[in-house]
């Protein structure tokens, strides 16, 4: 026989279940809250759209590189470069005279310095154990392109170039117009900023006199050499400037035959004595550099003009303001075929936690529309 349904309110027999407690709905747990759930998107829409956005760009590159050929050219115009992010292959010289070393730690960092001929708006970077480099010695290189800025040393190697000067050769011509100039170019045809207190060296080859080197082991004799240095052809009284372990070292006029007159009285009388050019270096700030006729000043010393071997003003690598391109040698798309991988799973990601968050703040504002009491009509 069927038993009656209990009462309301009745007892209900151990052996039986209550029908209320099983009609009661239990509270869905809650996993995120809203804040937590919003807190993730903005997170990783920073790492995707921030952190991996160009190098995921970059990965999706042609895998053929843009060729922008010789970009070291005497006289030319500074060449056109693409935009950042880029993928391209070049011919140019690094300055390898002066290079910066950056990011070293545990590995040898990279080594790196400006390409002659773009006017400081171009920088190679090669590792720091040369790996990487030109191994054809022609210096063609193949790599991604990036702004300083956006490289993890960008800010101390700004921060280096503003403050390094780099020597800049022009010719003794130019030395009369450099102090009212702002912008020269060098004698490759590559234009850099003239500041009024850069550091000038000057090269003097001296014309009347040269330097001879009479062997102590030929002539230990300080007589002996003093004679053969004495009366050279038409040459004047010799100056002894040292007196070294090895050799005797004179300054000599060479006199109306000029140094291949002296050198071959020199080898009439012996063949071991030797005779070189001498060379002064005459130093100074650009404020101090005067031209007078075929005569140059700086700081306190003098030269002619046309015995100039050489003439060198210090300059800085990169114009100022600018935020010049990186060349990183080596750097192919193809090495960044797991970014596109990571992007898609934060992808997924994404489009999970923002769907979980739409569900979750929609039961909300269903059971607070649930829990508001309806109003009742007027009479």
């Amino acid at each position: 026989m069927r038993r009656a349904p209990p009462s309301a309110g009745s007892p209900i027999p151990p052996e039986e279940l209550d029908p209320e407690l099983l009609r009661l709905r239990l509270p869905r747990a809650r996993l995120v809250s809203p804040i937590i759930s919003g807190a993730v998107l903005v997170i990783v829409v920073y790492i995707m759209g921030f952190r991996l956005r160009d190098d995921f760009l970059y990965a999706l590159r042609s895998r053929t590189p843009q060729d922008l050929g010789m970009v070291t050219r005497a006289g030319a115009a500074p060449p056109a470069l693409p935009g950042d992010n880029s993928f391209v292959t070049l011919q140019g010289v690094p300055d390898r005279g002066f290079p910066m070393r950056v990011g070293g730690g545990k590995d040898m960092g990279w080594r790196v310095a400006r390409v002659l001929g773009t006017g400081g708006r171009l920088l190679l970077q090669l590792r720091g154990d040369d790996t990487g480099a030109d191994a054809r010695g022609t210096d063609h290189y193949t790599g991604r392109l990036r702004l300083l800025s956006r490289l993890p040393y960008g800010r101390d190697a700004a921060s280096y170039l503003r403050k390094a000067r780099a020597p800049r050769r022009v010719t003794p011509a130019q030395l009369g117009e450099l102090g009212s100039q702002r912008q020269a170019s060098d004698v490759i045809g590559e234009s850099f900023a003239v500041e009024p207190e850069a550091q000038v060296v000057l090269t003097e080859e001296v014309a009347d006199h040269a330097l001879v080197d009479v062997p102590r082991v030929i002539f230990p004799d300080r007589a002996a050499a003093d004679a053969l240095v004495t009366g050279v052809g038409d040459a004047g009284t010799p100056t002894l400037l040292e007196e070294g372990e090895t050799v005797y070292r004179y300054r000599v006029p060479t006199g109306p035959s000029g140094l291949e007159g002296l050198r071959a009285a020199l080898r009439a009388k012996s063949a071991s004595a030797s005779v070189s050019t001498e060379v002064r270096e005459h130093r100074g700030a650009l404020s101090t550099l005067k031209v007078t006729g075929g005569e140059v000043a700086l700081g306190t010393g003098k030269a002619p003009l046309a015995s100039l071997k050489r003439a060198l003003i210090y300059a800085p690598l990169v114009p100022a303001g600018t935020d010049p391109l990186v060349l990183q040698a080596g750097e192919r798309p193809a090495e960044y075929w797991y970014y596109p991988v990571i992007f898609g799973v934060l992808f997924l990601f994404f489009l999970f936690n923002a769907w979980g968050l739409y569900r979750l703040l929609r039961e909300r504002q269903r059971a607070r529309a649930a829990a508001t009491p309806a109003a009742e009509p007027s009479r």
